[in-house]
């Protein structure tokens, strides 16, 4: 058995104080700005392109400071490091491009995830002109929901019948799944409204069954998703491993519980 690579990212809080410490001393040396390095994580918009921007700024920084150190690590190269440089040029315009619509969007999403909140579902914090428009919101996303009549027929039938059963089909097909979200949205609008020290989560779980497609658009909206990077798991280990009580374990036997405990989990 050995230790996973996710685990060597575990370290004491003195020595990531310390090699942060070092960094910061090399980047007033240099008249730069005093920032640590990020990672890139999937969990995290634009973490690629600021962690490449952050890389090229602080370069000569970075390997001051482990040049100080006597590391033994892998340096990029110059090939990579104009790999990087190029990476930020073509990022660089799509992060711009989100943050231009990010409080536009964050605005949407809020009007939605209040009009699915039991306590604040009457949206009395917006204008009365946008009230009805969060509502039309949330029926154009149930009909988006609805699955879709399939007007596919045998292909071994004769197209005479084909046609007779399209017909069948028909538009009253059509119009009851139009009006349908609208009757979702007007029963939801008729639930009585909650205390402010009930729990809406709760709500839906209890009330799925009779609000079915809007208890998915409230878990989408009004559930936080549990979702975490491998260092902040691993940082979360070591933090209930160092207390109080045992506040002067070396790295060496942080590093080696970390290895324990992803192997027992195993």
């Amino acid at each position: 058995m050995h230790c996973p690579s996710e685990a060597k990212l575990s370290v004491t809080s003195n020595t990531a104080q310390q090699n942060a410490a070092e960094l910061q001393a090399q980047q007033a040396a240099l008249g730069q700005q005093q920032e640590p390095l990020i990672q890139d994580v999937p969990t995290r918009w634009n973490s690629t392109v600021e962690m490449a921007k952050r890389l090229n700024r602080n370069q000569a920084a970075k390997k001051a400071t482990l040049d100080q150190q006597h590391h033994k690590l892998v340096m990029l190269t110059p090939a990579e490091w104009n790999k990087l440089q190029r990476l930020e040029t073509l990022l660089e315009p799509c992060r711009e491009d989100l943050a231009s619509r990010q409080e536009k969007t964050g605005i949407a999403w809020l009007k939605l995830a209040t009009a699915l909140d039991l306590c604040f579902k009457d949206l009395k914090s917006l204008p009365k002109s946008e009230r009805e428009d969060a509502w039309t919101t949330l029926g154009g996303m149930l009909l988006e929901q609805s699955p879709r009549r399939s007007t596919q027929t045998s292909e071994d039938g004769p197209p005479k019948k084909k046609m007779s059963l399209l017909l069948q089909l028909g538009s009253d097909s059509d119009s009851d799944e139009e009006v349908q979200p609208g009757r979702d949205i007007h029963r939801y609008r008729a639930e009585p409204s909650i205390s402010m020290e009930d729990c809406p989560l709760q709500w839906w779980s209890a009330h799925s069954g009779a609000h079915d497609k809007l208890a998915l658009l409230a878990r989408k909206y009004r559930a936080t998703p549990a979702s975490t990077v491998p260092c902040e798991r691993l940082f979360s280990v070591a933090g209930h491993i160092v207390q109080k009580k045992r506040s002067a374990l070396l790295s060496e036997n942080v590093n080696q519980l970390v290895c324990l405990s992803n192997w027992l989990k195993e």
